[in-house]
């Protein structure tokens, strides 16, 4: 008889932590995303932090291409922001998120396989790599797309936490 009581309450405990993990997942995500670029200021000397722009500022983040739309912010404000940086990292609430390993303005011969931020013409976006789209492109190594998808799965869990904060705030195409 002992075991029975024992079963339904190992049953009821588990049933309720259950719920109260359930209801976390649910519940909004909120905080302070802010992503700060990193400058040179001469080569040899220690490096400056500044703030490029807040979550405050997206207007929206399209989750399929990986644009940001700023508000508040014209194209030239961010371009200023971000130019003669060396990298721009994401904080979630005062900590690193994601580090974006590579600022690139479009035109670069470059190619990157891991997050990077960069824009054409008016248009920022937040991608995994450069160029973004590797199909067709037969002058890149074949490798390219398993690299990227890899370096991808190393940051899903904050990628995902990246795009529920941006989702609870009303502030993601989808």
């Amino acid at each position: 008889m002992k075991k029975i009581y024992f079963f339904i309450a190992s049953l009821f405990v588990f049933s309720c932590s259950n719920d109260e993990t359930a209801n976390k997942t649910d519940e909004k995500l909120t905080g302070e995303l802010t992503a700060r670029v990193t400058r040179t200021l001469i080569s040899e000397i220690p490096r400056e932090e500044l703030i490029a722009f807040t979550g405050d500022d997206i207007k929206s983040f399209n989750i399929k291409t990986g644009e940001i739309v700023f508000t508040g912010l014209t194209v030239e404000d961010v371009r200023a922001r971000v130019s003669n940086s060396t990298k721009l990292t994401f904080y979630f609430d005062g900590k690193p998120l994601f580090e974006s390993t590579s600022i690139e303005t479009g035109v670069s011969s470059y190619m990157y396989n891991n997050l990077i931020f960069t824009w054409f013409e008016d248009n920022f976006y937040l991608a995994d790599g450069y160029p973004l789209a590797l199909d067709g492109d037969a002058h890149l190594p074949n490798n390219a797309r398993q690299e990227r998808d890899e370096n991808a799965q190393k940051r899903a869990a904050e990628w995902d936490k990246f795009v529920k904060f941006l989702r609870d705030a009303g502030k993601t195409v989808e």
